[in-house]
């Protein structure tokens, strides 16, 4: 129930309206009797700044910061804890009277879900993008000793950051440009996981894949999409066709990196069992 002490909480990204967000948060709120509520907003490229300025003036507790604001967010913030600094993207923002702290629950929030498919160790994984998302990737990738990651992108302005993993780290990254098909094919070839940390394949690049052809697949390799609204992209649909070991959406990342979100929210420990269920329910 909405109540005159009902503490905001949301959902800045572009788009918002696909967000699942608000379903898991909130029936995570009703079980627990906490009194807060969890609301999207749109929030367009450019405009991340006065919407933080509107965090603070309505008093909001705290949001969930999605594409495309994850490392122009940092700009605006008064505080940003060791892992969302190093991964240089912010998913979370916490309001203590006024002051902005972020963090990244995505880290953890990959880590498990691909985790739940496969262990990372000792693997050889290609990477497509080089956003927020994508870093949290490659951090978590880097954390669990991947043997070798892949990254594939579409500039080479972030190569300080690809360089501070392997002098980290000691992690084997190779950069390649995303219009190199003839590399791509290659390194998904010789990779164990390919995961997709673009926007190809949701929104407006609905039913569009970064991979041209199926043969580029292979029946030990496991796929994911950090995309979970369609629930199953051009790029998962490739992988199923091809036979892959295995292949999932990113639905659980959601899931894991919102409980760790709630926790920074309220201080209390997330329902799991009850925001996946909030989530299947409504996909």
């Amino acid at each position: 129930m909405i109540t005159g002490k009902t503490k905001l909480l949301g959902f800045f990204g572009d788009p918002a309206e696909h967000s699942k967000s608000p379903l898991m948060h909130n029936e995570a709120f009703g079980r627990l009797g906490l009194d807060y509520a969890y609301l999207s907003f749109r929030i367009k490229k450019g405009e991340i700044g006065p919407a933080l300025d509107a965090m603070k003036a309505l008093d909001m507790r705290g949001v969930n910061i999605s594409m495309p604001h994850k490392e122009d967010v940092l700009n605006y913030l008064d505080e940003v804890d060791d892992l969302a600094g190093l991964c240089g993207a912010v998913n979370t923002v916490i309001n203590n009277d006024g002051l902005l702290t972020g963090y990244n629950t995505d880290v953890k929030g990959f880590l498990m879900a691909l985790e739940d498919m496969t262990p990372i160790g000792g693997k050889k994984v290609t990477v497509l993008g080089m956003g927020g998302a994508a870093k949290a990737v490659l951090i978590g990738l880097a954390l669990e000793k991947a043997e070798h990651i892949n990254v594939f992108l579409r500039s080479e302005r972030d190569e300080g950051f690809i360089q501070k993993l392997r002098e980290q780290h000691g992690t084997d990254i190779l950069v390649f440009n995303l219009n190199d098909e003839e590399s791509l094919r290659s390194a998904i070839a010789h990779s164990e996981i390919l995961i997709n940390a673009t926007p190809v394949g949701m929104g407006v690049l609905q039913g569009e894949s970064l991979i041209s052809d199926g043969d580029f697949f292979h029946q030990d390799l496991y796929v994911m999409d950090l995309i979970y609204d369609p629930e199953e992209t051009k790029l998962l649909s490739q992988a199923k066709e091809a036979g892959c070991r295995g292949y999932k959406n990113g639905l659980d990342m959601l899931l894991y990196q919102g409980g760790e979100a709630f926790r920074l929210f309220t201080g209390e420990e997330a329902p799991i069992d009850v925001m996946r269920d909030a989530l299947i329910k409504k996909a």
